[in-house]
């Protein structure tokens, strides 16, 4: 996915007008409550993406949480990756050299979460064009996947836009068709699809998740988690995916810029970064 935020200067300007939006924003929501992922320790959490480098950017704290306390975490992502470039070095390359480069960064990611590659499964649909493949082709790999590795929770984007976050802050955050199009197929695939055994019958035993959330950036999240004692896993990971932003300094001030947008969203939380969900 393509954050859009290049340049380190801007980031304090960012930071007095996300607090402003968000601040308005606030006013007259459900304080969050805290992300029971404790309760996660044993079990299996899936996380279905649109891109590459989506799932750290929205959970990787969470992540670093989860395989401390023994959970394994899995990576579904829809898209290959094939068409997003943020660096010179691959601004030239085919679409096939930079599918083969960004599945490599996937597995690096993870790879810092001690993630093993066969946890990490990419779908391949082409980059950009998630919504131009029939539903029920993206539907159904999403079902193969959760029948396989029968997730106690499944995590996606939320399936809708979320136009309140401006994208000279936020960048693709708030809306992309890929984004918004995995989500919904991982919705649908969740919440009917995998435990109903007619649907799909080839697609492996019918297994139905016990919950289901949604990355949240927003004042209507219902959950957030502290992820301060994770925050520099998150930033190493991300920083794996150098095809998108290959300039560290950036990556860091990056995620912990948005880390603390959400951390404020929160009501009495003490600590300095944080993500939500819904």
């Amino acid at each position: 996915t393509m954050l859009a935020l290049r340049s380190s200067h801007t980031f304090a300007i960012l930071a007095l007008m996300a607090i402003i939006l968000q601040g308005a924003a606030y006013c007259g929501a459900v304080a969050p409550e805290e992300l029971p992922y404790k309760m996660w320790k044993g079990q299996t959490v899936l996380m279905v993406s649109a891109h590459p480098d989506d799932i750290e950017a929205c959970a990787g704290g969470l992540i670093g949480l989860l395989t401390a306390q023994g959970t394994k975490v899995v990576y579904v992502i829809a898209t290959n990756g094939d068409k997003g470039c943020g660096a010179a070095f691959c601004a030239n390359w085919t679409s096939e050299h930079l599918a083969y480069q960004r599945q490599m960064e996937a597995w690096n990611a993870a790879a810092v979460f001690g993630i093993p590659q066969s946890q990490v499964v990419l779908l391949d649909f082409e980059d950009g064009m998630l919504t131009s493949y029939p539903e029920q082709q993206v539907r159904q790999l999403i079902v193969q996947q959760i029948r396989k590795w029968k997730p106690y929770v499944v995590m996606t984007w939320y399936p809708f836009p979320q136009f309140s976050l401006q994208p000279r802050v936020w960048g693709d955050l708030g809306y992309h068709p890929d984004h918004q199009c995995a989500g919904q197929r991982a919705l649908d695939a969740t919440s009917i699809d995998a435990g109903t055994p007619l649907i799909f019958p080839g697609a492996g035993p019918a297994w139905h998740p016990t919950e289901f959330y949604m990355w949240d950036f927003t004042p209507s999240m219902s959950h957030y988690v502290d992820i301060d004692t994770a925050i520099t896993k998150k930033v190493a990971s991300f920083e794996q995916h150098k095809t998108q932003f290959p300039n560290t300094t950036v990556v860091n001030e990056m995620i912990r810029f948005y880390g603390q947008q959400i951390a404020r969203l929160v009501p009495g939380f003490n600590g300095l970064y944080a993500e939500g969900f819904q």
